[in-house]
This record gives structure tokens, sequence and C-alpha cells, in this order.
């Protein structure tokens, strides 16, 4: 991904990589932080908000979007396999860590975004393509598997097509001055 960035927006940036729960940046040096579709992957969410707040300013601020629990629920669904897909944090432990890390929620909202396509093909190479799969040991599909859960999602089918729905929520902390 920095690769990518340095690619489209050039050198004159800092590209730093790092690790959430253990940020490469010296106390109160940051003003602002985004993240965008990463908290859900983080596995200590209190880490990565007590590691946001060391990190920002008096009076810095945080704009976080992640996922929360029902996204994909409809792959869910047709797979009989919840355990294969992303198990993101809920609305509870996100605002408890927020909390406990010493930053305050200035704006929150929660949003249900919700894409079509036209066919099991299409949907499992969307997901593919965010990334939001984890592959399973073994996960040795059978045509009739396959049949199966194409039989069940066409059971959801609406006339735009197949639908994804990803459950948003969007964040805008601040440290306090």
């Amino acid at each position: 991904m920095l690769a990518q960035a340095r690619q489209r927006y050039g050198h004159h940036i800092h590209w730093q990589q790092g690790d959430a729960a253990a940020l490469p940046f010296g106390a109160h040096s940051v003003d602002l932080a985004f993240s965008n579709l990463a908290l859900q992957w983080c596995r200590d969410i209190d880490a990565v908000m007590a590691e946001l707040c060391r990190v920002l300013r008096p009076g810095g601020q945080a704009h976080i979007t992640t996922l929360l629990p029902g996204t994909l629920e409809e792959i869910a669904f047709a797979w009989q396999r919840p355990e294969a897909l992303l198990q993101p944090p809920n609305l509870a432990s996100v605002e408890w860590a927020i909390s406990e890390s010493g930053l305050t929620i200035a704006r929150q909202a929660a949003t249900v975004e919700r894409f079509y396509y036209a066919d099991l093909q299409a949907v499992m190479a969307s997901i593919k393509g965010v990334g939001a799969q984890l592959p399973r040991a073994h996960a040795n599909l059978t045509r009739a598997d396959i049949a199966a859960a194409k039989a069940r999602y066409e059971q959801l089918r609406q006339p735009e097509g197949l639908p994804v729905s990803y459950r948003c929520l969007k964040l805008q902390l601040e440290k306090s001055p």
C-alpha cells in the first residue's frame, strides 16, 4: 500500500509503515490521524486507541472509518460459514476503547453501504478485492457446496442484483487541549 501511495502521491510526503497498536511516532507529535477500514483488522482495539491518544497533540483529531458486525451478512448466509468472514468489533467495544483511551467522540455515524452484483462470482471477486475474507485451512469446496451457496444467495436477490452490505462506523475523535 505504501508503494502505491508513493507512486500516486509522490515522495514529498513522509510515508511510514507501522503497527496501529505500537505507532512509530513520538508522543504528542501528530495533529491529525486518518484510518480507513483498518481498525476491524486490529486484535487489540484498546491498544490502538491508547496509541492514537499518545501520539495526538492536545487538540488533535483522528478520523476513523471501520466496519461493524453485520458486515457481509448476506455472504455468511449464503455460505453458512460466518466464521470464514471478518469478525469486526462491536460498537460498544469501540466506544469503550475510546473512552478508556482519553479521547472523546466529537462525531459518530453508523451507516450501511450496500452494493449489488450480477452473480455469486462477482460477489466473491468483490470480497476478495477488499480482502474481507479469511483463508481457511482445508477449505475444499465441492460443486455441491457452490451450488447450495448460490441457491441460498439467490433468495436475497433484489432488482439491482445480489446485495453485499457493509456496516460502517465513521468517527471523529478528539484529544482534549
